[in-house]
């Protein structure tokens, strides 16, 4: 008994383009129901609980420090409400220098500051994180476009929490 007859028939019985077919409708079903059965998603959009975003900006100028005030409204790059600022701080820069004698040395960055901005942001919390405008997840390391009234720049997230930070 051949594999294949001459008719394109697998072992007599059937298509090999309609067993083709088949194989792709039992994985289509097969793959919805495992969608369907996986659980509930958890709702993200129109929640309103409170959380705490730090920013870090690394290396700015004093205008940029002096540019972020507390009770501004900070904007993701499209114009997006991330939240308002409730805390702004700097620290200064260090960077490493590399000396004649072929050591490295780590010496403070003069007229630069590490700038940290803290923002009160309304949006959902759940087991997967911190959400804002809809679907729009914060987490630490997150790079992000951020804008005021001032100034414009780039940021990275330090950390977030339900608590405001000391």
């Amino acid at each position: 008994m051949k594999v294949i007859d001459e008719k394109g028939r697998l072992f007599g019985l059937l298509n090999v383009l309609d067993l083709l077919v088949l194989v792709l409708i039992i994985g289509a079903a097969a793959s919805f129901a495992f969608r369907a059965s996986s659980g509930e998603a958890t709702p993200i959009l129109n929640a309103g609980e409170k959380f705490y975003v730090t920013f870090r900006t690394e290396r700015v100028r004093e205008f940029s420090v002096k540019a972020v005030n507390v009770g501004d409204t900070i904007y993701e790059q499209h114009a997006d409400v991330l939240g308002k600022v409730v805390k702004v701080w700097t620290e200064e820069p260090h960077e490493i220098v590399a000396l004649n004698d072929g050591t490295a040395a780590y010496f403070p960055m003069e007229g630069k500051y590490d700038l940290f901005i803290t923002i009160e942001a309304t949006g959902a919390v759940n087991s997967n994180g911190y959400y804002v405008n809809g679907n729009n997840h914060l987490s630490s390391g997150k790079d992000v476009r951020l804008q005021s009234n001032m100034v414009y720049t780039s940021a990275r997230v330090f950390s977030v929490s339900r608590e405001m930070p000391a």
